[in-house]
């Protein structure tokens, strides 16, 4: 068999034409000079690698991170996603463009969620004299996100605890223990 080879250094840039010129290492035949072909560069289709699809809220817009996986050494590549959202729920996030003419993207697609975000309430340590009602010292509440605070909760609080005027002197055995309820508010859940 007859063999003929071309070379093609390393390319990249797309939209850009080549044009690959061959010969042959055989003294039995002669490749004509105009013997040519032409390598047009098209954009490389990218393999998408998305980060973690369950975020929590924080009140702001939230998007799943997204990256080629498939660069051509020492490029960059930015993929541009839409479909961010900022409240509690499921969504899908879509790729709209990348910012590097020599890849490409297909409507490339997931699905993920945004989870509540964690609000901690606790008692505030109070202290009874032996026979008196107990009147509870308010709650500390943390984990507010974007801004938020207390003014943003609705609900009227409720407090729970084994106490009662006359209950014995707090010891070692008598440890009373107060729980707040009742708060409401979207995009949070809470731990009392």
């Amino acid at each position: 068999g007859v063999s003929c080879s071309g070379s093609v250094r390393y390319v990249k840039d797309s939209g850009t034409t080549f044009t690959v010129t061959f010969s042959t290492s055989s003294n039995n035949y002669n490749v004509p000079d105009d013997m040519s072909v032409n390598l047009s560069v098209v954009p490389r289709t990218i393999d998408i690698g998305w980060g973690p699809t369950e975020l929590t809220y924080s009140g702001s817009t939230l998007v799943p991170s997204a990256a080629v996986k498939n660069l051509v050494d020492g490029d960059e590549c930015t993929i541009i996603v839409s479909g961010g959202k900022i409240d509690v729920g499921k969504y899908e996030a879509i790729v709209v463009s990348v910012d590097n003419e020599n890849y490409s993207h297909s409507s490339e697609s997931v699905e993920f969620s945004i989870i509540p975000a964690l609000l901690t309430v606790r008692t505030n340590d109070v202290t009874v004299t032996y026979g008196d009602a107990l009147s509870p010292g308010g709650v500390s509440i943390s984990g507010f996100v974007g801004g938020q605070d207390e003014s943003c909760l609705s609900g009227t609080i409720e407090y729970h605890h084994d106490y009662s005027p006359g209950s014995p002197i707090s010891d070692n055995e008598h440890i009373y223990v107060i729980k707040a309820s009742g708060f409401t508010i979207g995009n949070y859940e809470f731990d009392y």
